[in-house]
């Protein structure tokens, strides 16, 4: 993303560079929780603009506790199953990886424990690389 730049690759230039360079990772750590946003500032003669890269995330992020997903060119919210299945794809893990605090052995139904082990075990292992 750049700042300064119009849709056509004309550069406008900024006449607050500085401050901006201070604010704008501010308020992408502040917003979005991430570190790894890289800020620079750029020169086309004596203007002066500002480039914004955000690597691709392995996590879900979220502002202000919703999620969203780029998509195309469009920013998408994300909601119910399909955050699930994106918190797990990105995450390496399936749902079964998951603990469950507060429930001990004997709190588990033994028929529908084994039920599941031996569906379980005729499911295909698939491989991740």
């Amino acid at each position: 993303m750049y700042i300064g730049v119009r849709d056509n690759g004309a550069v406008l230039g900024l006449s607050n560079s500085k401050k901006l360079m201070e604010d704008i990772p501010n308020a992408i750590v502040s917003a979005l929780g991430m570190y790894d946003a890289e800020v620079n500032l750029l020169r086309d003669g004596e203007k002066k603009y500002i480039e914004i890269v955000i690597p691709k995330s392995k996590v879900v992020l979220d502002y202000k506790g919703v999620p969203y997903i780029r998509i195309g060119t469009t920013l998408q919210t994300m909601k119910g199953d399909s955050f699930r299945q994106s918190v797990l794809s990105r995450g390496n893990f399936s749902w079964d990886a998951y603990t469950v605090d507060g429930i001990s052995v004997d709190e588990l139904d033994e028929e529908r424990a084994s039920g599941y082990s031996e569906r379980k075990q005729q499911r295909p292992i698939y491989c991740q690389e």
